[in-house]
């Protein structure tokens, strides 16, 4: 419970994604990237560069920004605050960022996978789009993981890959060879690959609870017990709610 982040002037307070690194967490925003301290639970730094953040990267010294304007990085040893100390690396949406084997992945959601060499800032297309919608990529340990609702792309260290049928995932993680699959409101499932689909191999582990953490009323009984009601039977004075 952040209150310096909730009684802020900015209009937009929506965050896209969290990066962390060791005692710092990088809140991409709507209008730049807020730095909080874990440790003393509070803003550290606030970089309002006016641009629509939707990742957020540490990677040799510099920040990275994946931005609905493009790529962007600055050196952390710079004024970060000031503008025009971040340089565009390119002009397209990048999505989501990410680090292995020692380099700089990227992803454009309409165009596929790359990496970028730091050094002379080369972008080279690992994987295409293909039809495919990615939505995130991340660093599996070994690999790494495109995600999209009907597929899944893994990438090894010497950049080869292989894609794989899935079905209305939001979410998948990756342990040795088995994958849980996260399917939002029908549960996680266990999962293997066989014959280029990743197939479920459990029933789906769907929690005991309400599907949302809305509710009318709340009491704590004298036996120690949290009462809630989760609706309101007077359908003339409903307050509705978006999922």
């Amino acid at each position: 419970n952040i209150t310096d982040f909730k009684n802020s002037s900015a209009s937009n307070k929506k965050v896209n994604s969290v990066y962390l690194d060791k005692e710092k967490a990088y809140l991409s925003t709507e209008f730049g990237v807020v730095v909080l301290d874990l440790e003393r639970l509070e803003i550290k730094n606030s970089y309002n560069t006016g641009l629509n953040t939707l990742c957020t990267l540490i990677f040799k010294d510099k920040i990275y920004t994946g931005t609905t304007e493009g790529l962007f990085r600055c050196d952390t040893t710079k004024n970060m605050l000031d503008f025009n100390n971040w340089e565009k690396l390119n002009y397209y949406r990048t999505d989501a960022l990410c680090e292995f084997n020692g380099e700089l992945y990227f992803m454009i959601n309409y165009l596929g996978v790359y990496t970028l060499d730091t050094e002379i800032n080369r972008f080279q297309r690992i994987v295409e789009k293909n039809g495919a919608e990615y939505y995130t990529i991340y660093n599996s340990g070994n690999e790494i993981l495109a995600l999209a609702n009907d597929k899944m792309t893994i990438i090894n260290k010497d950049k080869n890959y292989s894609t794989y049928k899935t079905e209305n995932s939001r979410y998948i993680l990756k342990k040795g060879d088995w994958f849980w699959n996260c399917k939002g409101y029908d549960g996680l499932y266990m999962c293997r690959i066989e014959n280029n689909i990743l197939k479920e191999v459990s029933s789906p582990l769907v929690p005991n609870s309400p599907v949302r953490n809305f509710c009318e009323f709340m009491k704590f009984t004298s036996e120690n017990k949290l009462l809630i009601a989760g609706g309101n039977l007077n359908y003339y004075d409903i307050t509705f709610h978006e999922g």
